[in-house]
């Protein structure tokens, strides 16, 4: 299934202001197409270890990818589907350790489901600061929660997960030797 999302980058070591992508998406550069596209539609954590050799002359990211010898991609998932991605960039190429490509998918994970609970929590909060009818915030509360905590959509992309670490224990882009 094709992933409707368009990348952009939602931090970056390198910005000196800090940009809050959830209250500023206006300020964050989206690109078309280009390795961060073809990543995150691709669903799948990838090691890339000579990034140099990947990045095309019309590369939309470049800006950010320069520079850089070996990246890793890792897809956050919603119910199977990859809606967002960390990469993780070293200036060195062949500098990450596939075999640590499984940890970094269950921490990154993790850490988006925290994060998505944090945006529910704003949310909560602008709801009792609303002059809302007890009903319309029940409402609006469950929407957004029936999104977050979708049991089928949970057992999805847990079983997603666990059968991508059994059939690809790690996934690089480097030829075997």
């Amino acid at each position: 299934m094709p992933c409707e999302v368009i990348p952009s980058i939602t931090r970056a070591s390198t910005w000196e202001a800090g940009v809050n992508p959830w209250l500023q998406r206006d300020r964050l550069p989206q690109f078309e197409g280009g390795l961060l596209g073809e990543l995150l539609h691709g669903n799948e954590p990838v090691v890339v270890q000579d990034l140099p050799a990947r990045l095309s002359t019309t590369e939309p990211a470049r800006k950010y990818l320069q520079g850089m010898g070996s990246l890793v991609f890792v897809p956050l998932f919603d119910r199977g589907v990859a809606i967002n991605g960390v990469v993780l960039m070293r200036k060195a190429a062949n500098a990450f350790d596939t075999q640590l490509l499984p940890q970094h998918v269950w921490m990154a994970n993790l850490f988006g489901r925290a994060t998505q609970n944090l945006v529910l929590s704003e949310e909560l909060q602008k709801v009792y600061t609303k002059q809302q009818t007890p009903d319309q915030a029940a409402k609006s509360l469950q929407d957004r929660w029936d999104k977050i905590t979708d049991d089928q959509g949970v057992d999805t992309q847990v079983a997603a997960l666990q059968t991508y670490f059994k059939a690809f224990p790690t996934v690089t882009d480097t030829p075997s030797a």
